[in-house]
């Protein structure tokens, strides 16, 4: 399943300064998504309050600054790309558990659709 017409309209994509030689902001581009892409000249705590909705899709700082400032957030990993620690293991349970995180794109934009219309409840 992938996420609904009306979610896919109201996305923007924040990316990464560094995209490590990948060219992401130019990929996407050529691939007609120029109209969602963000600049980071805003800082996030700023760019947030114009947002119902954050969806992280990095095992970076980003998910935990968000939820640290108790802003709705969805998170998805592909576990083939993130090794976790056997420490941190019990805490991404919890996010999990409370359907924060994700292993799928399909899980994440099923339940992004189940709260579009209300993340903050």
């Amino acid at each position: 399943s992938s996420l609904s017409d009306d979610n896919q309209g109201n996305i923007k994509i924040r990316l990464d300064t560094d995209t490590f030689g990948w060219n992401v902001r130019e990929r996407l581009e050529d691939s007609g998504f120029a109209h969602m892409l963000e600049d980071m000249s805003s800082p996030l705590n700023k760019r947030l309050q114009e947002c119902r909705l954050a969806v992280s899709t990095y095992n970076a700082t980003t998910f935990l600054e968000t939820l640290a400032m108790n802003f709705p957030t969805v998170v998805y990993l592909a576990p083939e790309q993130f090794e976790i620690r056997d420490e941190a293991k019990a805490y991404l349970d919890v996010l999990e558990n409370a359907r924060i995180l994700h292993y799928s794109p399909a899980s994440a934009a099923a339940h992004i659709d189940e709260i579009s219309c209300n993340v903050n409840d």
